[in-house]
């Protein structure tokens, strides 16, 4: 158990007003949540509706909502979340100055947003915690620095990047919040792996031994497993799943993106991911003569016409590449995912250079004695 889950469940043990007793379990249903127990989280939450009766403030309501919309998140995917999360951030605005809910339901917009690509929104998440003048706590700055660092990596500011996920690292020791840690190491590994899917499709030379993506996603896994996280169990797979891909491992790639730990309906929590996993199984299958050439067909246009217009530039990207690959083994080449992956690139660099716009005005808005590393 963390220091950080360890402290609320000490501080519950001592409070008798309904109110703080209340913000409390909450909390401990949100750190549940991120832990991937999602039945004990939504467990508290039920206990919370069943007594609103009795404390139904704006404050215990912005709670209540928050703690759905983490739980939305790991269950249902980011795009879930944002109802409830800004149902919260609305009724958070009746909080009193002392309560950090309002910022820490910022930050956790923000990793939507971003996720989402939605980069307006996000500019104006991190704008209401950075350059609201109000003070950060560690709960808030671990995981608003951890968005920020995320951005980073995303556009190639890697000395940034490395300073911002090294203030979410020191928040979250602070606070003995082991779920952030493991964030940090999983998002990093994570989107290094995807940048390296990116330079396969643009024709770049791969870099995975260079930027040590093995050793980092192993850490990562393992880091998860010592903490006891489920959140995103499956999510490793196909972490590894994708570097086995690019690595030539095509057997291994298979094994990892149909194991049992992947979701049945990772298609409506998260569709790019399930289209990068399935036209990543028809590329390994082609080219281990486990498919024929009408099957590789068959199986890309049903997923195109499954997730086109429905997934981000850079999924794709990816999957369209994937299948050119899998229709090369036939020198069957189909004109068709040639241009998808090619215009989904040039919406990918457009993406990055709108998301790269929301560091530099941020960097240009944030205070004079801004207390987190330079933009």
């Amino acid at each position: 158990m963390s220091r950080y889950e360890s402290s609320l469940i000490a501080a519950l043990s001592g409070e008798r007003d309904i109110h703080k007793h209340w913000m409390l379990r909450l909390k401990h249903a949100v750190y549940k949540a991120r832990l991937g127990h999602l039945d004990d989280a939504r467990e508290i939450i039920r206990s919370a509706r069943s007594v609103l009766s009795q404390m139904n403030t704006a404050q215990i309501v912005a709670y209540i909502n928050f703690a759905e919309g983490v739980c939305e998140y790991f269950e249902n995917g980011a795009a879930k979340a944002i109802d409830k999360l800004n149902r919260s951030r609305a009724l958070a605005a009746g909080c009193p100055p002392n309560d950090d809910l309002p910022l820490l339901v910022a930050a956790w917009l923000a990793a939507v947003h971003r996720i989402l690509g939605q980069w307006d929104n996000l500019s104006r998440d991190l704008a209401d915690i950075f350059v609201s003048g109000r003070v950060v706590s560690d709960e808030v700055a671990a995981r608003a620095c951890l968005v920020v660092a995320d951005t980073c990596e995303d556009v190639g500011a890697i000395k940034k990047a490395d300073n911002w996920y090294k203030s979410a690292r020191e928040s979250a020791l602070r606070l003995g919040d082991d779920s952030s840690l493991g964030a940090i190491l999983y998002n990093r590994a994570a989107i290094k792996v995807f940048n390296v899917r990116i330079q396969e499709v643009k024709g770049l030379d791969l870099d995975i031994e260079e930027c040590h993506l093995i050793v980092q996603a192993a850490s990562a896994e393992n880091y998860a497993q010592y903490i006891k996280d489920t959140s995103l169990g499956w999510a490793f797979d196909l972490l590894f799943g994708q570097l086995a891909i690019v690595q030539g491992q095509y057997a291994e790639a298979i094994r990892r993106f149909t194991s049992s730990k992947v979701p049945a309906d990772l298609a409506a929590i998260w569709p790019a991911a399930e289209l990068m996993r399935s036209a990543d199984i028809l590329r390994s299958r082609a080219i281990l003569s486990e498919i024929d050439q009408s099957q590789v067909i068959q199986g890309a246009s049903a997923l195109m016409e499954r997730f086109f217009g429905g997934v981000s530039a850079s999924g794709m990207a990816i999957a369209a590449y994937s299948i050119q690959l899998a229709l090369k083994q036939f020198d069957g080449l189909d004109e068709r995912f040639t241009k998808m992956w090619q215009d989904a690139i040039a919406r990918f660099d457009l993406n990055c250079q709108r998301e790269s716009d929301v560091l530099k005005v941020l960097g240009e808005r944030a205070p004079k004695d801004f207390a987190f590393p330079a933009l």
